[in-house]
């Protein structure tokens, strides 16, 4: 039963199809919805410049003996899931006070774009062992994402609840501490399209 259960879970077509769908709900994400086209871009780039020096340093090339170990080391699971938490936490933090600034949103849809690119990319060209750890990895970010979620739910802080349900932004706003007139245009715009 355990074998079936980790046979699913860590085929490497199920890691495969979620980093896809990740990146799908990512890139609809900060094209359709924020439309943040610069920071996408930018992490596209970012990525496609790691696989061309992967690549071009000789990673995922078929080495001369193959490798005969599908299991992971106690090592390499608490590495996966602690960077998976640590990545997590990361972006968790990111969203909570990044997303108050247009170069912050920017360079945080770059981040998630690169990471993902470079997940799935791993996760197409790498051996067994390493599609566990991303699997493990991608798993442990989520966990700790969710977390963040659940624990410390996010309250909005630009406009009284009345407003938002009507979908009108007050007039007479400043803009947050630290934000600038283009923050409070885009977050205005925010509020209408949803």
């Amino acid at each position: 039963m355990v074998e079936i259960i980790r046979n699913v879970l860590f085929s490497s077509w199920v890691v495969r199809i979620v980093l896809t769908i990740v990146f799908l709900v990512l890139s609809h994400w900060s094209l359709r919805r924020i439309k943040e086209y610069a920071g996408y871009a930018l992490g596209l780039m970012m990525g496609i410049f790691f696989i061309l020096v992967y690549i071009s340093l000789g990673g995922g090339a078929s080495s001369e003996t193959p490798v005969t170990r599908t299991t992971l080391n106690i090592f390499e699971v608490i590495l996966s899931t602690f960077f998976g938490l640590l990545f997590g936490a990361g972006i968790m933090i990111g969203l909570r006070f990044g997303t108050r600034f247009a170069r912050g949103v920017a360079l945080q849809v770059a981040l998630y774009t690169v990471l993902n690119l470079v997940l799935l990319f791993l996760a197409f060209i790498e051996g067994p062992i390493a599609q566990h750890m991303i699997g493990i990895f991608a798993l442990a970010l989520g966990i700790a994402s969710l977390f963040t979620i659940v624990l410390f739910p996010s309250h909005g802080h630009d406009a009284p609840q009345s407003f938002r349900a009507q979908g009108v932004a007050p007039q007479n706003q400043a803009p947050a501490a630290g934000g600038s007139r283009l923050d409070m245009i885009r977050e205005n715009m925010r509020n209408r399209d949803s």
